[in-house]
């Protein structure tokens, strides 16, 4: 699921627009929602570079998706990060060995200037997706 979020948001509201659906799509749990909320209350998913990786503190989902939303301008995520990119993480149990290169794979984006200067001319969902296909190809995570 991709956001392209034009609206000066909160934090909260951009968590929620993209839990309800991943909700509406069955793809969570019930507690996903209270899960991702007691992980950002125990700490920050900034990562840096502008990047947020909220996930649930336990498993929480039925199918394992990751939602991105790029938001036009930069927001409070916490006390030190403003963030303009967010990768809502939900894994299922079955996925769950295989998460850490995908967090490393977000993590190595934070010094990655080709994916923010490429991210931030997309128009389009479809193009947002191409793009984000293309920086996972050329880092070689294809999974």
């Amino acid at each position: 699921m991709i956001y392209l979020l034009k609206d000066k948001l909160t934090k909260e509201k951009v968590l929620d627009l993209m839990i309800d659906d991943l909700e509406k799509y069955h793809y969570v749990e019930s507690d996903f929602r209270d899960n991702v909320y007691k992980r950002e209350d125990l700490y920050s998913t900034a990562i840096g570079g502008g990047i947020a990786i909220p996930h649930p503190i336990k498993y929480a989902a039925t199918q394992s998706k990751v939602s991105f939303a790029r938001l036009n301008e930069p927001i409070k995520w916490d006390d030190k990060n403003m963030i303009k990119y967010v990768f809502l993480i939900s894994v299922n149990k079955k996925d769950y060995p295989n998460i850490q290169e995908l967090f490393t794979f977000l993590v190595d984006l934070q010094q990655n200037q080709q994916f923010r200067n490429l991210i931030d001319k997309c128009k389009t969902i479809n193009e947002t997706k191409d793009v984000l296909r293309t920086i996972i190809q050329s880092v070689g995570y294809e999974k």
